[in-house]
């Protein structure tokens, strides 16, 4: 064998050693799940500890801690993104117009950056020449499709701002 051969698998050997890896969840004072690759700080307790010392992978059938906590996971997400729009929906009413106008202003200033672009890329696809004047024309209806589309959107977002904002 050659040495840079046998060099190569000496530094494979011992590249491709253990691995471990911790999951640590824990629930926090407020009742909030905590999941992490860092213990939990001092005064929590880890209620889930999952290691893995690169081993084999339990069978598929069997019930695995980790597929636990990534369940228990993402039906947390799911009820902090619930509670997120519950309180949104509770807030009082002018706060709610507030906040439902300045998501119609945010709206209003995307839509006019995307008809600007729009309107670049029509005089673009304008300039261009084509041997087929059917293909070209056909281009050049759908750039203007889209800006006339674009235009609306920002007419009824500015319709919607107005109401938002001051209750027309």
């Amino acid at each position: 064998m050659k040495p840079y051969s046998m060099f190569m698998v000496v530094v494979f050997v011992f590249v491709t050693g253990n691995v471990s890896a911790e999951l640590y969840k824990w629930v926090d004072e407020n009742g909030v799940a905590h999941y992490s690759n860092v213990a939990p700080p001092a005064d929590q307790d880890a209620s889930v500890k999952v290691e893995s010392k690169g081993g084999a992978m339990p069978a598929a059938g069997k019930s695995n801690n980790l597929g636990d906590v990534l369940k228990s996971y993402k039906k947390d997400e799911i009820k902090n993104k619930l509670d997120d729009i519950e309180k949104r929906s509770n807030r009082s009413g002018s706060k709610k117009s507030d906040t439902m106008a300045d998501y119609y202003d945010s709206k209003i200033k995307r839509l006019e950056i995307r008809l600007q672009d729009a309107k670049e890329d029509l005089k673009k696809v304008e300039r261009e020449s084509y041997s087929d004047a059917r293909y070209h024309n056909e281009k050049v209806e759908s750039r203007k499709k889209r800006v006339r589309n674009l235009e609306f959107e920002i007419n009824e977002a500015i319709q919607k701002y107005q109401e938002a904002k001051y209750g027309n």
